[in-house]
This record gives C-alpha cells, sequence and structure tokens, in this order.
C-alpha cells in the first residue's frame, strides 16, 4: 500500500480570535484501477496481531475484543497483498457445545469487515481466502477476517478491529477462557496470487488473552473530592456500593459487606435499594457493615442493588491513637474495603446451584486523609471560536481548600504554575474564606498578596497570600479547624466546640494564547494540553497556643484543558469526472475516482500539517 502526502505550509490567521472562524482545508485527488505487476524481489513483510479487550465480563450479554493488525517488516518494501486474521473463539465451555464465546460482527472504522465463520470439530477446514488446510481445534469457532485492505505497509498505522461476541447464557461463570488469533498475507509479498513462487504468509497464534465470564460486580464509588478529606465530622462524605448483575439472572441471599478501617467513623445508611436490609452497622470507629438482599435479578441497569452510607474521619482512630500528626503535617489513608457474596443458579440445568462473589480492586478504595486539602477546577466562560477551548478563550479556575476540623494554621499560601500557552488576566484573582468565627465574602484580592513570575521556560507562577490577604480584610491571618476553640483547643473536641467546617476559595482566569513561549512548534494548536498544577501550603500552629508547631502540612492539584481536536473526512467526490455516483457505489477496472478529504480546523492557528492518504495496492496508481 502506497500513501499519498499533501503538505500544506504553517499557517496563522491574521483573523481576530472575536471574530474567528472555523477553517476547512479540501483536498481533492484522482486515481485509476490499474493492476501492477511486480518486476523486482520484496523483502518478506511481518503481519501480526494482537487482542485487547475487558478481561471479564457478564454471562450471557454481548462483549467487544479489538484485534489490531499490523505489519513490523522493517526492510523496504515489505508491502504485505491482502491482509487478514484468523480469530479462534473458545466456543464450547467445559466440553459442551455453543456455551461459549460465539461470534457476532465485526467492524473497522464503523464499517461491516467480510467474515467467515467455521464450528470446530477438530479437522482441518479449508482456508477460504489462502485455500490452504488449517487447523480447527475441537471446541472452537473458528472465524476467518479479510480485512478492508488491498494491501499493508509498515508504515501504515496499525488497523484496530472491533469484533463484537455473543456470550451464552450457558458459559461456565468464574472460569478462564482463551482468545487468540493470527495474522497474515494471502497473496504474501506481490499482488499475484502465485502461491508456488510467492507464498501465503501467516504468523503463529497470538499470546492466548485471557476472558472470564462472571454473575455479578461490585463496586464502590467515593462521592467526594479527588479521593481526598479533611478529616473532621464537618466534612462528612459518602460511599456508594453498587451490584451489577447479569441481565435476565437472579442471585439470592446477596451479602454485602463493607469493612471500615480503625480511622473511619461511621455516620449512618443514607439510602438502599427496597428489598435490601442492613443486618449490621458498625457502633464506633471502624467496624462491618452488612447489608442483605433476598434476591436481585439483574437488568440493563449498572446498579441492580445499591447502598448509600455517609463517614467522617475522626480526631482518633479506634485504638485513640490520632489520626494525624501535627508534628509532621503529614497526611494518612483510609483504605476501605467492600466485598459481596450470594447463591446463584446457573441457567444450565447440568450445572449445579453455585455460591458465588466479588472481591477486586473495584470494590475497594483509599482515601488520603489530610490537615488541608485543595481541589483544582477549571471551566470555559468566554469561548471565541469552536465550541470547546481554542486559543482567545478565557478559563476561569477555581481553588477550593478545606482545613481539617482539628488543625489551625497561618502563612497559608496557594502556588499555581500555569502552563505554557496560558496567560494571566491581571487583577483577576478573587478569595472567599467561610471560616471558624468569621467569613470572608468573595472579592478581589489586593494586588500586593499576588505575585505573578513568567519563567523561562514559558509557565508563569502564581502566588496567592491567603494568610496576608486576610490580614489586608483586618483578620489575624490564621485558619482555625471548626472544632479549635479560637480560646484555645489543647485537644479539640468537636461535641465542645464545633463552629462548622472552615474552608475557602481563590478564583483567577486565564487567556489561551496563540503562542507558546518556550515550545516549538510555537503555535498552540489542535488537540495541545495545556498544564496546570497548584500546590496550597500553611504552618501547623498548636490548637492551644496558636504558636508555631515549625511543621507545614501541603496538599497539590491539577486541572488540564485540551484545545478541540479537528474533524477529518473522507469520502467518494466523483467516478470518472461524475459527481453523480451510483447506489450502491461500484467502481471497476479503469475507472477514474477522485476522492474527497475534509479537514475541519476549530482554530486558525496550524503548523507542519499533512494528509496522509495509504492506498491500496495494486488497484490504485496516483502517479
Amino acid at each position: 500500500m502506497h500513501h499519498f502526502r499533501h503538505t500544506f505550509p504553517s499557517h496563522r490567521s491574521t483573523i481576530t480570535h472575536r471574530l474567528q472562524r472555523v477553517l476547512r482545508w479540501v483536498l481533492a485527488f484522482s486515481l485509476s484501477h490499474s493492476i501492477v505487476t511486480p518486476s523486482v524481489a520484496f523483502a518478506a513483510p511481518v503481519p501480526i496481531v494482537t487482542i485487547g479487550g475487558p478481561s471479564e465480563g457478564f454471562i450471557g450479554t454481548a462483549q467487544t475484543f479489538t484485534l489490531t493488525f499490523d505489519n513490523t517488516g522493517s526492510i523496504a518494501p515489505t508491502i504485505g497483498y491482502g491482509p487478514y486474521i484468523d480469530l479462534y473463539l473458545p466456543y464450547d465451555s467445559n466440553g459442551e457445545a455453543g456455551e461459549g464465546l460465539s461470534f457476532n460482527a465485526a467492524t473497522y472504522l464503523g464499517n461491516s469487515v467480510s467474515a467467515t465463520p467455521f464450528t470446530c470439530t477438530g479437522a482441518n477446514v479449508v482456508h477460504p481466502l489462502t485455500g490452504l488446510s488449517v487447523a480447527c481445534p475441537v471446541g472452537q469457532q473458528l472465524v476467518v477476517l479479510e480485512l478492508p485492505f488491498g494491501s499493508f505497509t509498515p508504515a501504515q498505522p496499525a488497523a484496530e478491529i472491533e469484533v463484537s461476541t455473543n456470550t451464552s447464557n450457558l458459559i461456565d461463570a468464574g472460569v478462564v477462557h482463551t482468545i487468540t488469533a493470527r495474522a497474515g498475507f494471502q497473496f504474501g509479498s506481490d499482488a499475484l496470487d502465485n502461491k508456488a513462487t510467492d507464498p501465503v504468509i501467516s504468523s503463529t497464534l497470538s499470546s492466548p488473552f485471557s476472558y472470564t465470564p462472571t454473575v455479578f460486580r461490585l463496586t464502590k464509588t467515593y462521592i467526594g473530592p479527588e479521593s481526598e478529606t479533611a478529616t473532621g465530622p464537618n466534612f462528612p462524605r459518602q460511599y456508594r456500593l453498587d451490584v451489577d448483575l447479569a441481565a435476565g439472572q437472579t442471585i439470592t441471599n446477596l451479602l454485602i459487606t463493607d469493612n471500615l478501617p480503625s480511622n473511619v467513623q461511621f455516620i449512618g445508611i443514607d439510602s438502599m435499594t427496597p428489598g435490601c436490609s442492613a443486618t449490621n452497622t458498625p457502633s464506633g470507629i471502624g467496624g462491618v457493615l452488612q447489608i442483605t438482599c433476598a434476591a436481585v435479578t439483574g437488568s440493563a441497569s449498572t446498579a441492580d442493588a445499591s447502598v448509600v452510607f455517609s463517614f467522617f474521619v475522626p480526631r482518633d482512630d479506634a485504638a485513640s491513637a490520632p489520626v494525624l500528626n501535627a508534628n509532621t503535617g503529614s497526611p494518612t489513608t483510609s483504605v476501605n474495603d467492600s466485598l459481596a457474596g450470594a447463591t446463584w443458579t446457573p441457567s444450565d440445568p447440568d450445572d449445579p446451584v453455585a455460591n458465588v462473589s466479588s472481591n477486586d480492586a473495584n470494590s475497594d478504595h483509599t482515601l488520603t486523609d489530610r490537615l488541608i486539602a485543595i481541589q483544582k477546577a477549571a471551566r470555559l466562560i468566554t469561548n471565541t471560536g469552536a465550541t470547546g477551548y481554542t486559543p482567545g478563550d478565557t478559563v476561569a479556575y477555581s481553588l477550593t481548600f478545606q482545613v481539617s476540623d482539628f488543625f489551625a494554621f497561618n502563612n497559608i499560601v496557594i502556588t499555581d504554575s500555569l502552563g505554557d500557552g496560558l496567560v494571566f488576566v491581571p487583577n483577576s484573582a478573587q478569595l472567599q474564606i467561610d471560616g471558624n468565627d468569621y467569613s470572608l465574602p468573595l472579592a478581589t484580592m489586593n494586588a500586593a498578596n499576588v505575585a505573578t513570575t513568567v519563567n523561562a521556560n514559558g509557565t508563569s507562577t502564581l502566588v496567592f497570600n491567603v494568610s496576608n490577604e486576610q490580614i489586608t480584610r483586618g483578620q489575624t491571618g490564621q485558619l482555625l479547624g471548626g472544632c479549635v476553640d479560637p480560646v484555645g483547643s489543647p485537644t479539640p473536641d468537636c461535641a465542645s466546640y464545633n463552629n462548622g467546617g472552615t474552608q475557602g476559595v481563590v478564583t483567577f482566569r486565564a487567556t489561551i494564547s496563540n503562542t507558546f513561549r518556550n515550545r516549538t512548534p510555537s503555535l498552540v494548536e489542535l488537540g495541545d494540553t495545556l498544564t496546570n498544577t497548584v500546590t496550597i501550603r500553611g504552618a501547623v500552629l498548636n490548637t492551644g497556643t496558636f504558636a508555631p508547631t515549625g511543621s507545614t502540612a501541603s496538599d497539590t492539584s491539577s486541572a488540564n484543558i485540551t484545545i478541540v481536536k479537528p474533524n477529518l473526512q473522507k469520502s467518494v467526490y466523483a467516478i470518472n469526472g461524475s459527481t453523480s455516483l451510483p447506489s450502491p457505489l461500484v467502481m471497476r477496472p479503469g475507472d477514474r475516482v477522485t476522492y474527497r478529504i475534509t479537514y475541519q480546523l476549530p482554530s486558525t492557528d496550524f503548523s507542519n500539517l499533512i494528509l496522509t492518504d495509504y492506498l491500496p495496492l495494486p488497484a490504485f496508481n496516483a502517479s
């Protein structure tokens, strides 16, 4: 397969971004069907195929796998002709035919791929493309896929074939099934069907891909910010436990168990699927939560059974030891483990009633417990061009932070690293604090409390001095956790004093530039990612005397944005000069075919734009 390239020079529109419009490049080229007879010896191409997809899925449901075909030949020219894939699916389950995975359909870029399936009996079959005798092991289904390419070169991007399979309701759950594949070129190294001198080229079988059918899956979702929390009852968080069951299947005696770590305080159950009940709830710090459901039937929903409960991270753990250490300022973690088990009667009458379970990484969560925490977010507020982030747009950033109920701080500074391609909008920084014993409304920060530096690497460093801004507005510059009494709390106790959670937010704006300060190419272009990170740091105070402990606590966050990407389309424009195309679209040897490639550019800036089209040999000659 040859490729056809057209290169566009760098371009930067002189139109202002307030009048920015979508640019469209259209490239049309014509080519004719012509059979090219090779006259030189060719190096052998090297076809390979790899298999990707989920490692497990529900019984009785469709499952999609990706077959990635490539030509890894390294000595030019190594063109392969007539690419194909032989796919072997585990059609049997435990020796029972038709109770495994079976082929449904295959597509490439949304278009159907020609497929010939064989139900294997152990005898060899005649390959429909190569005419050779190939193995068809008993218990498998062989599917021959004819790829929609006349040829395939090493330079060509790997082709991803999406294969949809059906999973039998009778398949054995919890049993590992393997899928393999082989890649090949039916015409070998030239375009002629001359097997005597240019034999079929095929790879060895790929490494086995393991797939395990399951009945149900338990997943845990943390309902809170960035898998972290400031500690204390003023920062309650939630977990949601969902049981997703294969459609049409029923399990009984479902038991969901959540093992709360010894540094988490259970608050209560917020919601629960009807038909389920709590059979055990934690009475103190840590403990076990158990939910029992008499019967659950799978549906199209991903939450056939669900429970939501609330918790917080206390000052002391179950052993009365501090969860967080004021002398180090270091965070700690709360590892929450969940699992579920049930009784299942298989659809296959030959299979006995089974105990099934779900206990993997999807049902566990690690929460980071902090003295002080921050989260960063970005949103588009001024859209000057195409929908989405483009040069000329204005982005609003929010830096939301929380202080643990049990700690106090001063000298709080937020340092933001604004990526190259982003320009800080002067005087746009604002601060709001909902604090212990006082609040500050959202207002523009004093210029003296905002420092900006443009660095040699093109980034900008923004320093927001939160404590100095508090002092500017008439406060002490301290931030006390909600359970720290302003007169002093050597051991903060929320039952004795609680003034609500202490939290705040810094907001500012930045514009997306046309160019980078220190990157090549210099234009901010389609698909570029503009980075942004933030760090909050504060000096930890003794909650009794409010003297510095000598330690600091910090947290980081980030919010990257990506410039919108272009849209590439290809179509047949004309056949033999006529734009009135037949339906169905039919081409014949000798026809002159004109293709149109349309590339819509949401931004007016681009550089080194190259359109490459891979033409199948020997059908098309673009000379």
